[in-house]
């Protein structure tokens, strides 16, 4: 998961992924995320060695569109028997005050659970295998 660069074969939706900065890992690390209607940017705000990081989602200095604020933890555990415990975890608030809250509780949530759980599989299968597990990058 240290190199940032390989998302695109395990994120449901990325067509492309692309470091922005020459520095390749840890804090201030950024990269583009290419989807079909959207281009994201991601940036390391923490970075634990051997077992994850957190990034931010933005768009240039501003949130992503409809959201106040995003971000992203991939984090690593260690279990037994040469296995290891991957959590993925998307936080975010809505703009709108209480109209963004109830927009967030009728659409928004169900479809960041559902985005968690795909990246958590694609990502258990990509490293499993060597083989994208990411429909939208094949395609493109």
């Amino acid at each position: 998961m240290q190199d940032m660069s390989l998302s695109k074969y395990y994120v449901p939706g990325l067509i492309d992924c692309r470091v922005t900065t020459e520095q390749q890992r840890g804090v201030g690390t950024s990269r583009k995320v290419y989807l079909k209607h959207m281009v994201l940017d991601e940036t390391v705000i923490e970075w634990t060695e051997g077992s994850g990081f957190l990034l931010r989602l933005h768009n240039g200095a501003s949130p992503p569109p409809l959201l106040a604020n995003a971000s992203c933890r991939y984090r690593l555990e260690a279990a037994p028997d040469d296995c290891c415990i991957f959590e993925h975890t998307l936080s975010y608030s809505m703009r709108w005050g209480i109209v963004g809250e109830l927009l967030a509780g009728l659409f928004m949530d169900r479809a960041m659970r559902t985005s968690a759980v795909a990246v958590a599989e694609n990502l258990k299968r990509f490293y499993a295998t060597g083989q994208p597990s990411n429909p939208a990058w094949r395609a493109a």
